[in-house]
C-alpha cells in the first residue's frame, strides 16, 4: 500500500515545479510520507511478530529485551527503506524529460529528510505497537498530526520561520532565498530527535513483557541505559537555541545581546554589529515611519513594536531564516531586518503589516476569509502605505509589463496565488492596484476591503462593482502612466525575471552563484570561473551569469579571457540594453587597464549610448570624458599621470581608502578650476564626513559645469544630503524640496520623502549623525 502510494505521490511530483527534480523540496514532500509509512509499517512489524512469535522467540525477548526491541525497529527499516527508492528512481527518470543539474545536493537531502524521518518512525511505530495492540493506520496518524500541529504553533508564537521536526525533517521557510543549504543546525536536530527514538526503543525494553510483546506497568530491569538515554536526549533539547534548532524569541534576544526602547518600538540588536554604531537615527528613522503610517491610517498599535535588527543575512538565516528576505509577524507585532544602508526603505513596508494587524483577522492580522489567504492585498496594502521607488515606482515597474505585454493577472496576484510569480511582478503590480484603490476611493473603504478578507464579493459590497470592472480600470490607468525614454529597455531584464518556479536547477544554480561569489572574494578566481562556467552552461538563457563571469576574469588580470566573455556577452540573444552597456563599459575598462585611451573612449561612449541607472550613466561620463582628456593633448604634463591614477581608481579600486581619495585630493588641488575633478573630490569628503570641505567643493563645482544635468540632480540631492547628515535639518528640509522638483519620478519621491524626514528628525529626533551606507574608497559619480 505504502509503495503504490510513493509512487502516485512521485508521480504527481513530476509536474510540480522545483518538486519534480531530486532536490530539497522532493526530500520535504516525501519525509513526512516516510514517517508516516515507517510509523505505521511499526505497527503492523509488532502486531505481526506478536501472532507469530514462537515460545523460543518469546522467551529470547524475555532475556534479551533490547535485542528483541531493536530487531523489530530494524525489520520495519527493512520494510521502509525500499519504499523510498521508488521517488528516487521515478525522479531520476524524469531528469530525463526536465534539466536536472546535480543530483548528489539532492540525495544528501534525501538521506537527511526522509530517511531520518523514517528511522525516527519505525521507532516510534515499534514504540506504539509494544505498547497497545491496535495497529491500524488511524494510530499511526495521530503523532504526525501532533507533530504538525506542534510545528505550527512554533512558526506561530516565535519569530523564526524555519521548524526543525522529526516527522518532515525541515521547513526553510522564505521561498524568495532561493540558495536552501543543508544547515548544522538540521544535523544538531537530526541528532536530537535520534536522541528521542534510542529513548523510545531502551524505555520499550525497559517495560518489555517478553511473554506477551507487550509493555507492562512495572520495570523489572535495570534502567540505567534507558535513563541515559532520556538524559541525553533532555539534554539536546536543552541545548536547541545554542545549536540554533529551537529558537524563540528570548533566545534569539539574547544572541544579539543589545537592546534599546523608543517610544513605540523595542529594538534587539547585536552589540558589536553595525546597528549598534547608528541605532540613535534608526530608532528615529522607526518612529519618523511609525508617525506616516498614523497620519495615513488614523490609528497605531497600542502595544510595542520589537525590531529585530540583525547584523547580516547570515545571522538573520543562523536565527530565523529569511536570510536575505525581510519579514513581519503582525501578530506578534514584530518585524525582521538585515542591515542596511540608514535609511531603510524596507522599514516601512514591513511596520505597515504590523499596522494593518487591527484591521486583519483575529488569528493572523491579515487579510483571511476561512483558509483563503490574500497573500496580494496584503502586500499590495503595505506597497500602497509606503509608496516609494527604486530606481520605479510600483506604477512605472507595472507600466512597463503593460509595455512588454506581460502583466500578470490581477485576478492571480490578489490571491494566494501571489508565491507563484516574481516578487518584482507581484509586489509592484499589487501596490500599483491597492494605491490606487485609495487613491480613488479612500482609505476608509480599503480598510473594510481588508477587513472582509479581500475576497472577490467583498469587491463588489465595498466599491459597489465587481473585482473585474476594477481590475479593467487599473490597467487603463497603468496605459496612461509615462515612462522616460529608455525604461522600458533598461528595466526589461530585471522585470522580467522568471520566478524560483520557473526556472529550472534554481536551488542548484543559487548555490554555485554563491559558492562562485564566496571563491571570488577570497581572490580564487579560477575556483570561480569554474562555477560560473558551469551556472552559464545550466542556465544559458540568463546573460546575467555570463556578466558575473566577465566581472571575475576582468578582477583576475586575465584580459584576453575577459574579451572573449564580452564577446559571447555582446551575442547573447537576450542582453538587455543595461547588460550591454555595463559589457561595453567592461571592454572600455581593459582598454584603459592597457592605456589604449581612444579605444576607451570609444567603447565608454558605446556605453553610456545604452539606457541605464543614472548612477551608472554618470560613471560611464566620468571615465569617457577621462579617457578623452588623456588621449588629447590639452592638460598639463603634471596632470596627465594623476589623471591615469584617478581614472584607474575609477575603474578598479586600489584596495586602500585613504590611497584612492589621496590620488581625488591631488587630482582637485592641481587643477582647482576643473569642476569635475572637484566634484568627485566632494564626494570623497562627504564619505569621510568633512561636510564644510565638501559643500565647498560641490558649490565650486556646480559653478564651474558638470557635464550634464544628470550631474547637476545629483550635485543637488548630496548638498541635500550633506545639510541632513550634520544635522541641519531645517536647510536639508529646503533643499530635499529643491532635488523633488526636478528627475524621475521615483527621485522626486524620495526626495520628498527626505524632505519629511529632515522636518521630523528637526523636531523630534536631534542627536548624533549616522555615518554608514557610504562607500570608502572607491568614487561613485
Amino acid at each position: 500500500m505504502w509503495a503504490a502510494v510513493a509512487l502516485v505521490l512521485s508521480v504527481g511530483l513530476c509536474f510540480v515545479p522545483l518538486f519534480d527534480l531530486i532536490g530539497y523540496e522532493l526530500a520535504l514532500a516525501i519525509a513526512p510520507l516516510a514517517a508516516l509509512a515507517s510509523t505505521h509499517l511499526g505497527l503492523r512489524t509488532v502486531a505481526y511478530t506478536r501472532d507469530a512469535a514462537s515460545r523460543s522467540t518469546r522467551e529470547t525477548a524475555e532475556v534479551s529485551p533490547l535485542r528483541a526491541v531493536l530487531g523489530l525497529w530494524l525489520r520495519t527499516v527493512a520494510l521502509a527503506l525500499p519504499m523510498l527508492a521508488i521517488p528516487l528512481v521515478v525522479l531520476a527518470l524524469n531528469g530525463l524529460r526536465v534539466k536536472s543539474c546535480n543530483s548528489n545536493i539532492g540525495l544528501v537531502w534525501y538521506a537527511v529528510l526522509p530517511v531520518g524521518s523514517a528511522i525516527f518512525g519505525a521507532a516510534l511505530g515499534v514504540a506504539l505497537g509494544l505498547g497497545q495492540r491496535l495497529s491500524n493506520i488511524g494510530l499511526a496518524f495521530a503523532p504526525l498530526l501532533v507533530t504538525i500541529a506542534w510545528s505550527l504553533q512554533r512558526l506561530y508564537a516565535a519569530p523564526p520561520i524555519f521548524v526543525f521536526d522529526p516527522f518532515f525533517g525541515y521547513f526553510a521557510g522564505s521561498v524568495y532565498d532561493e540558495r536552501v543549504t543543508v544547515p548544522t543546525a538540521l544535523l544538531f536536530a537530526r541528532g536530537y530527535h535520534a536522541a528521542i527514538a534510542i529513548a523510545l526503543l531502551t524505555a520499550s525494553a525497559l517495560f518489555l513483557d517478553g511473554a506477551t510483546l507487550t509493555l507492562r506497568w512495572r520495570a523489572r530491569r535495570n534502567p540505567v541505559v534507558a535513563l541515559l538515554c532520556l538524559a541525553a536526549a533532555v539534554q539536546l533539547y536543552r541545548l536547541g537555541p545554542k545549536l540554533h534548532y529551537r529558537e524563540d524569541a528570548h533566545t534569539i534576544a539574547a544572541a544579539l545581546g543589545g537592546t534599546r526602547t523608543t517610544q513605540h518600538f523595542v529594538l534587539h540588536y547585536a552589540d558589536g554589529g553595525p546597528y549598534a554604531k547608528e541605532l540613535d537615527d534608526v530608532g528615529c528613522e522607526l518612529e519618523f515611519r511609525w508617525s506616516e503610517l498614523a497620519g495615513s491610517l488614523g490609528r497605531a498599535p497600542t502595544v510595542p513594536v520589537h525590531a529585530y535588527l540583525f547584523s547580516s543575512a547570515a545571522d538573520k538565516q543562523a536565527l530565523m531564516g529569511a536570510g536575505r528576505t525581510y519579514i513581519a509577524k503582525p501578530w506578534r507585532r514584530e518585524i525582521y531586518v538585515n542591515h542596511e544602508a540608514f535609511p531603510q526603505p524596507v522599514l516601512g513596508h514591513e511596520l505597515a503589516h504590523v499596522f494593518g494587524a487591527d484591521l486583519g483577522d483575529w488569528l493572523l492580522g491579515l487579510p483571511r476569509r476561512g483558509l483563503r489567504l490574500d497573500v496580494g492585498l496584503t502586500e499590495g496594502f503595505a506597497e500602497a502605505l509606503t509608496w516609494q521607488g527604486g530606481a520605479l515606482t510600483p506604477d512605472e515597474s507595472s507600466a512597463v509589463l503593460e509595455r512588454l505585454h506581460r502583466v500578470p493577472s490581477l485576478d492571480q496576484v490578489m490571491s494566494p496565488d501571489f508565491w507563484s510569480l516574481p516578487a518584482q511582478q507581484a509586489y509592484a503590480v499589487a501596490g500599483s492596484f491597492c494605491h490606487l484603490l485609495v487613491e480613488r476611493y479612500g482609505m476608509e473603504r480599503f480598510e473594510r476591503l481588508y477587513r472582509a478578507g479581500g475576497t472577490r464579493a467583498a469587491y463588489e459590497a465595498v466599491y459597489g462593482q465587481p473585482f473585474a470592472a476594477l481590475a479593467s480600470d487599473w490597467l487603463v490607468y497603468i496605459r496612461g502612466v509615462e515612462l522616460a525614454p529608455g525604461v522600458l529597455e533598461r528595466e526589461r531584464d530585471r522585470i522580467l525575471r522568471p520566478s524560483i518556479f520557473h526556472r529550472p536547477c534554481a536551488r542548484e544554480l543559487a548555490r554555485k552563484l554563491e559558492l562562485a561569489r564566496q571563491a571570488g572574494s577570497r581572490g580564487e578566481h579560477r575556483e570561480a570561473e569554474v562555477l560560473l562556467e558551469a551556472v552559464c552552461a545550466d542556465e544559458p538563457d540568463d546573460p546575467g551569469h555570463l556578466e558575473e563571469l566577465l566581472g571575475v576574469r576582468q578582477r583576475a588580470g586575465d584580459l584576453a579571457g575577459a574579451r572573449a566573455t564580452a564577446t559571447r556577452l555582446l551575442a547573447h540573444p537576450k542582453l538587455s540594453a543595461s547588460q550591454r552597456a555595463a559589457t561595453y563599459a567592461v571592454l572600455a575598462d581593459l582598454a584603459t587597464s592597457e592605456k589604449h585611451w581612444r579605444e576607451a573612449a570609444a567603447d565608454y561612449r558605446k556605453a553610456e549610448s545604452q539606457p541605464s541607472d543614472e548612477s551608472q550613466g554618470r560613471l560611464y561620463t566620468v571615465k569617457r570624458v577621462m579617457a578623452e582628456r588623456l588621449a588629447g593633448n590639452a592638460d598639463l604634463p603634471s596632470l596627465r599621470p594623476i589623471l591615469e591614477a584617478l581614472l584607474a581608481t575609477l575603474v578598479k579600486a586600489s584596495g586602500d581608502g585613504a590611497l584612492d581619495f589621496a590620488r581625488l585630493s591631488a587630482g582637485a588641488h592641481a587643477a582647482p578650476d576643473d569642476p569635475l575633478l572637484a566634484y568627485l573630490a566632494a564626494r570623497q569628503l562627504a564619505n569621510r564626513s568633512s561636510w564644510a570641505e565638501a559643500e565647498a567643493l560641490l558649490a565650486h563645482a556646480v559653478a564651474g559645469g558638470l557635464p550634464d544635468e544628470r550631474f547637476d540632480r545629483e550635485a543637488q540631492r548630496l548638498d541635500a544630503e550633506m545639510a541632513f547628515r550634520r544635522r541641519d535639518f531645517p536647510l536639508a528640509a529646503r533643499r530635499y524640496d529643491a532635488v523633488s522638483t526636478r528627475g524621475p519620478a521615483a527621485a522626486r519621491l524620495e526626495a520628498e520623502r527626505w524632505a519629511r524626514r529632515a522636518r521630523w528628525f528637526g523636531d523630534s529626533c536631534p542627536g548624533p549623525a549616522s555615518t554608514s551606507g557610504r562607500t570608502e574608497g572607491r568614487a561613485r559619480p
